[in-house]
């Protein structure tokens, strides 16, 4: 005959340890949620921020051809050099290093993106260790309970004297 005490408490092990499994699993999907939508960032970042430079690149040649235009314009000969090649090449050299910077910006929100996805990961294998863990301290913790009950109960049978 089954003990219904032992019954229930096998219940309540195999529910616990249940539970402790499928909030790991829950974790770990949502952890690696996270570090899916971090490497999407993390490329959106790094695009965004070379769409820009070539942006920045565009407008600084458009400002350029305008300035040889106002020179020329104005009477200057732009075969000469001087004045007009020293304001193009100063407005190139411009937009060069605002679009490495913007680059540069780019990749750093991009490598921060992937270290975020990163822990992430990290912590999607944690959430799943921890879960084993919690589940398998729960079994552990109930064949404990189990071995002093029936240890005590078997010494209050010597003790009563009616040992099976």
């Amino acid at each position: 005959m089954c003990n219904p005490v032992l019954a229930i408490g096998a219940a309540s092990v195999a529910v616990s340890a249940y539970g402790a499994m499928q909030q790991g699993r829950a974790a770990r999907q949502s952890s690696e949620a996270d570090a899916q939508q971090a490497a999407i960032y993390a490329a959106e970042a790094r695009d965004e921020a070379q769409q820009e430079a070539d942006d920045i690149r565009k407008g600084g040649r458009i400002v350029a051809s305008a300035s040889r235009a106002a020179f020329a314009g104005s009477g200057v000969r732009l075969d000469a050099g001087g004045t007009p090649d020293v304001v193009e090449k100063q407005i190139v050299e411009d937009s060069e290093e605002d679009a490495a910077m913007s680059i540069l910006t780019g990749e750093r929100r991009a490598r921060s993106a992937r270290q975020q996805a990163e822990l992430s990961r990290s912590s999607a294998r944690n959430a799943t260790r921890s879960a084993f863990l919690s589940a398998s301290g729960t079994a552990l913790g109930a064949g404990l309970a189990y071995n002093r009950w029936a240890n005590a109960r078997q010494r209050a049978e010597i003790d009563s004297g009616r040992v099976y």
